[in-house]
């Protein structure tokens, strides 16, 4: 049962990603002679070819988030007083407001993890009620 007091671990991945490992590449050249003319040589480059692909990784966040932010996931939202009431209960917060009585506690914690890992321009990868 989650109640106000419960702390919430949570793990998100921010966008972009790093290099962890280069990759190994090979080019061939081809030398050809050309003996009609000048014994001219020319040289011919064929495409890279791959021998291992290099590696990226993503930077992650890991947060613990407070009681505070229980209790503020076990209240209903409230509708804002100076912006129109029909534009934003089309966002992710408007829905959760207009489903409320629909939903699950877990679903009502799961939903305001949502709204906050989008805040941060993440992707939620785990997160754990503690």
């Amino acid at each position: 049962m989650i109640t106000s007091d419960n702390q919430i671990f949570l793990t998100y991945k921010l966008g972009g990603e790093s290099l962890v490992k280069a990759g190994v590449y090979k080019s061939a050249e081809i030398k050809v002679k050309n003996s009609w003319l000048k014994n001219e040589e020319v040289t011919m480059v064929k495409p890279m070819r791959t021998i291992s692909e290099a590696e990226y990784s993503h930077a992650s966040n890991k947060v613990v988030m407070s009681s505070a932010f229980t209790a503020m996931c076990l209240e209903r939202p409230k509708p804002p007083k100076d912006r129109n009431i029909n534009r934003w209960l089309r966002t992710t917060e408007g829905v959760l407001y207009s489903n409320w009585k629909n939903l699950s506690i877990e679903q009502r914690v799961y939903a305001q993890i949502q709204i906050y890992v989008n805040c941060m321009s993440g992707e939620l990868i785990d997160y754990t009620i503690i």
